[in-house]
């Protein structure tokens, strides 16, 4: 899902950027939606990142942070 919505605003982007003709308010919103596109996929990796270490110290590394369970 995170990987779709990184391409989506890519595009986006990317669209604006190429559309924006010279127009520096439409070349500073398309390089704002490609900021936040980044910025937001470093934010995904790191909170990931943070949770699997989070498992690994404190849960033994298995896997329990991630896996849900549907009680009968």
């Amino acid at each position: 899902l995170v990987v779709l919505v990184l391409f989506i605003m890519f595009a986006i982007g990317s669209f604006n950027y190429l559309t924006s003709l010279g127009n520096a308010e439409k070349i500073k919103k398309a390089q704002g939606t490609l900021k936040f596109a980044v910025i937001g996929f470093v934010l995904f990796i790191s909170a990931y990142l943070i949770l699997n270490i989070i498992d690994i110290l404190f849960l033994g590394g298995q896997g329990k942070l991630f896996k849900l369970e549907i009680p009968n």
